[in-house]
């Protein structure tokens, strides 16, 4: 059985960046999966490198906490207001970005947002939205690694 604490984040996020390289040199239209291998591979990337540290779940106080992974941060996260209950781990993740990681902020929301229209929208992603996607991936990569 495998146990969260027992996941290789690294390993997957790794993985998924070997299927995106692997989708890109393909050849074949593929750029909706190319942006999505690139958003999970990014997910992956964020929650290892950015994990342990110190964040806050609060907007108002900003009191800083100690997490060892970020699924003690999603915890925190749904239990430090009613409406975020049942925010889903995209939704926390963003947000943890958004509010404190800037230097990543745009990249991963241009990844979350092509990945979203890929996969419920429109599957025709264009050239510009594929090479943002892999550029953008590279560059969480960098910094979380």
């Amino acid at each position: 059985m495998v146990t969260m604490l027992s996941l290789d984040k690294f390993g997957h996020a790794r993985h998924n960046h070997d299927v995106c390289t692997f989708l890109e040199d393909s050849g074949q239209s593929l750029n909706d999966w190319i942006v999505t291998t690139a958003f999970y591979a990014a997910i992956h990337y964020c929650q290892k490198g950015l994990f342990p540290g110190d964040y806050f779940v609060d907007s108002q106080t900003k009191d800083l906490e100690y997490y060892t992974k970020f699924e003690d941060f999603l915890v925190a996260f749904r239990a430090s207001a009613g409406s975020r209950r049942f925010s889903s781990p995209h939704k926390c993740r963003r947000w943890l970005l958004d509010s404190q990681v800037e230097e990543i902020s745009f990249e991963y929301s241009v990844l979350d947002d092509n990945c979203h229209t890929a996969r419920y929208k429109d599957y025709n992603v264009g050239e510009e939205d594929k090479n943002d996607s892999i550029s953008y991936l590279d560059e969480i990569k960098n910094f979380c690694v």
